[in-house]
């Protein structure tokens, strides 16, 4: 069973397109990365899937400042949820065409607006 919960979901084509995508937090659209939103079992990172594109400089505020990135860096004012990254990752499935293989969790529906 631990071994099971400690598997993460990875699907690097996934962390490539959301590279592609502008930063969740500011205008930015250079140099965006993937952004873990959840952490894992023991500090591991967790599922690809959970992760939202954000700039080098959002992304280290988020990490190391989240109170700092809440009130005064992120233009939604709030910290990124699983809802938005499960809303990048249904993008993700449209836009390529591929179908959801997650086994760890299942899909759910999330508003897409």
């Amino acid at each position: 069973m631990i071994q099971e919960l400690r598997r993460a979901h990875r699907e690097p084509p996934y962390l490539a397109w959301l590279r592609k995508q502008p930063c969740w937090s500011c205008p930015a659209k250079n140099d965006v990365t993937a952004s873990h939103i959840l952490r894992g079992y023991y500090g591991l990172k967790n599922h690809d899937w959970a992760s939202v594109p954000m700039c080098p400089a959002c992304h280290w505020i988020y990490e190391y400042h989240k109170d700092k990135f809440e009130r005064e860096v992120c233009r939604h004012r709030r910290l990124p949820t699983v809802e938005d990254a499960e809303k990048f990752y249904q993008r993700y499935l449209t836009e390529t065409g591929k179908e959801d293989k997650r086994q760890c969790f299942p899909a759910r529906s999330v508003d897409k607006s």
